[in-house]
């Protein structure tokens, strides 16, 4: 049977609509996001969540916050059953990690006055708000030396963290820090040297080489505040953690500094190699009283394969 003209352009159009549907259909439940998962146990939060899949999407991630860490995420493992977190030092530089430095011969937990907020137990731990695409959770507290009081306010959503925090010295400061370390047995080759960066909101990369010690060092020309930095997973296929400086300290107000260190070195009481990236903010001398506010996101996103 032969159909008519106008009949094959009919049948041609009804097809191609009914692919478009099907296809649309599939790309929703192919996006569609899954539901954050919470596992409460005493002094513990484990937050899950499952991916989104898609031609770009948001792999499965777990994220460990822990009370007796000092409220700190931990541990976050990316994809979610990755037996290796992307913090370093798990339990000493967990990657939501704030720190200060005094000058006035006050001793901290660590050398030169320096005061590392982690691995003792924090006052305030709970949880604040839980749905399906939102968890809220507060901790805070004195530092365990009392040189500073830390807030710090998590709120999970499929993309990623938001890490809202605020420091309250109790003595003149030197300095302040947002220090996380991450693991860079855990990053891809061609972020290891240099660090990929823009203002938020503008396209075009540009790339920011280590200090070669610790401390902040100034941005690239062509890059401010707001900014997003972007790091490669070594993973099968590709995964990007995106961290996004929305807020510095006040105290760093109009300075161009980032901390970004590549950092090899023997840590003698765990008898092993230390083979980290640094990645952080700085604020410059704050007075006691003087009270400090960041913002700091962190997001996944899984890419098509090269």
């Amino acid at each position: 049977m032969t159909l008519s003209p106008r009949l094959s352009v009919h049948l041609g159009l009804t097809l191609l609509v009914t692919a478009f549907v099907f296809a649309a259909e599939r790309t929703a439940a192919d996006t569609r996001p899954e539901q954050l998962t919470l596992e409460e146990q005493p002094g513990v939060f484990t937050i899950h969540y499952s991916g989104r899949l898609g031609y770009i999407g948001i792999p499965s991630w777990k994220a460990v916050v822990r009370q007796d860490d000092a409220g700190n995420i931990t541990a976050l493992h990316v994809p979610a059953d990755h037996p290796v977190p992307l913090s370093s030092r798990t339990g000493q530089w967990p990657i939501s990690i704030v720190m200060s430095k005094n000058t006035g011969g006050i001793d901290g937990t660590m050398t030169k006055g320096r005061e590392n907020f982690a691995r003792f137990p924090v006052d305030t731990f709970r949880l604040v708000e839980r749905s399906p695409d939102k968890i809220v959770i507060a901790v805070g507290g004195p530092s365990k030396n009392r040189h500073y009081e830390h807030q710090c306010t998590y709120t999970f959503t499929p993309v990623g963290i938001q890490i809202e925090g605020t420091l309250l010295p109790l003595i003149d400061l030197s300095s302040v820090a947002f220090d996380p370390h991450f693991n860079r047995t855990q990053i891809a080759d061609s972020h290891l040297a240099l660090l990929p960066l823009r203002t938020q909101g503008r396209g075009g990369w540009v790339y920011m080489a280590p200090s070669g010690r610790d401390g902040a060092t100034a941005l690239p020309e062509g890059v401010d505040f707001p900014l997003e930095a972007q790091l490669r997973l070594r993973r099968e296929q590709p995964i990007f953690l995106k961290i996004f400086y929305d807020q510095t300290f006040e105290s760093a107000a109009g300075k161009r500094v980032l901390i970004h260190n590549n950092k090899d070195g023997w840590e003698a009481k765990a008898d092993k190699v230390i083979f980290e990236k640094l990645v952080g903010i700085v604020g410059y001398p704050v007075p006691k009283g003087a009270r400090q506010t960041f913002k700091v996101r962190f997001e996944f996103e899984t890419q098509p394969w090269d």
